[in-house]
């Protein structure tokens, strides 16, 4: 059960430090790169800034440059990803470490750097950026504006204002509407703690335990249950394990869900490939598709209630 262990590990570095979205925040999005992002850094941010990659699948050159610059953490940063437990690199923004790590980044994919950024100083998230080019980036209100402002230009962004319910000075107008937004992405941006990705992996993980324990119950419809929700659970997982792959597309569900389909029903009608046994049945087809539609419309629920929570329940700032 050792991986069950990991698990409950993983929920634990979920807790540590956070951009204070209390204070007010600034949404800065638009298109860029890692090059342009980590020497506006440089240039913009405080010195003795401190940044953080996460979850990133480096190749032999990004390893061999985290082995020589990264440090070792003084402060932990709130993990975005719940399982499996993610690379992490600390890496002082030094002119030396920005250069060369902006020259590898010309030369790598956006995943093999990392999946999530931030930046940090004295104990402070200054910049947090959650499904890295997916996702707006936050940066703290601590920064200023004409800082803030050069640094979306540098990047060729743009720059919104988040102002906490609590702390907007007009109810109505510009202060209001900034404010409500602010707490709609406040609430996206918890969303992106527990993200997307782990969401998925929770959800596979669900699907593989009601795969396992299939065997244990023994309550009404027990052959149904037997013969095909074995099906069912496993193209439930199938669907959230396309899930991770498909996060960025413009349509990710969608994708996801025929991507699952056609894999659980070609291993169905090839007989498992030919590599994994398995016992043709027509009504595994249709097993697998009631598994592949559950997931998909929990995904779809899971994603609304997350989207709207803050528009039927108006309240103020919490800590993240």
């Amino acid at each position: 059960m050792g991986w069950i262990a990991g698990i409950f590990s993983a929920f634990h570095h979920l807790r540590g430090l956070r951009l204070d979205a209390t204070r007010g925040f600034w949404e800065v999005e638009g298109t860029t790169d890692f090059p342009a992002l980590l020497r506006a850094v440089f240039e913009w941010f405080p010195d003795d800034s401190v940044l953080y990659f996460e979850g990133g699948s480096p190749n032999e050159e990004l390893s061999a440059f985290m082995a020589a610059h990264a440090v070792p953490e003084t402060v932990h940063i709130a993990t975005g990803t719940i399982w499996p437990k993610p690379k992490v690199f600390h890496v002082p923004a030094t002119r030396e470490n920005i250069d060369l790590l902006a020259d590898l980044a010309e030369r790598c994919a956006e995943p093999e750097l990392a999946v999530h950024v931030h930046v940090y100083r004295d104990g402070e998230v200054l910049l947090e950026w959650h499904d890295a080019f997916a996702q707006p980036m936050l940066l703290a209100g601590s920064l200023g504006e004409n800082t803030v402002r050069e640094f979306a230009a540098a990047l060729g962004a743009t720059v919104e204002e988040r102002i906490p319910r609590n702390q907007a000075s007009q109810p109505t107008g510009h202060a209001s509407l900034s404010a409500s937004r602010g707490e709609g992405l406040a609430t996206r941006h918890h969303g992106s703690q527990v993200s997307t990705r782990a969401r998925s992996v929770a959800l596979v993980l669900l699907g593989a335990a009601a795969l396992v324990l299939k065997g244990q119950y023994s309550g009404p419809g027990l052959d149904l249950v037997h013969g095909y929700g074995g099906n069912v659970a496993a193209s439930f997982a199938v669907y959230f394990l396309a899930r991770l792959v498909t996060i960025r597309s413009s349509h990710p569900r969608a994708w996801a869900a025929g991507l699952a389909l056609g894999a659980v029903e070609l291993f169905e009608v090839l007989d498992g490939f030919g590599v994994m046994s398995n016992v043709y049945d027509r009504w595994d087809l249709a097993a697998n598709a009631a598994g592949i539609g559950l997931a998909a419309a929990l995904d779809a629920v899971i994603e609304r209630i997350s989207r709207g929570t803050s528009d039927r329940q108006p309240r103020q700032f919490s800590p993240l």
